[in-house]
């Protein structure tokens, strides 16, 4: 049914695209690539991260639920993005 080499999620170039043909500056199109890039990278990385810190800190890992890495990833990834835009922009 599933393909293995076809995601449901859209990849970064598409928003690189996107972002090149509403907004028609390049400069945009590379701050929104970068940034969803770093974001993609930093959600899977605290993904794996913060449930075996949970567990090394002898907390129970479940705490470290989705909604609250969820919250935790798109609070830093937004720090990232206006970061990154203010940087190249």
């Amino acid at each position: 049914m599933f393909n293995d080499n076809e995601t449901s999620e859209p990849e970064t170039e598409d928003y690189f695209a996107k972002s090149l043909l509403l907004k028609g500056t390049l400069n945009v199109a590379i701050v929104v690539g970068i940034s969803l890039m770093a974001i993609t990278i930093l959600s899977t990385i605290f993904g794996a991260f913060l449930p075996l810190l949970f567990k090394a800190l002898g907390f129970d890992p479940a705490m470290m639920s989705a909604p609250l890495s969820a919250t935790i990833v798109d609070v830093i990834g937004v720090l990232i993005y206006l970061e990154i835009a203010r940087v190249m922009l």
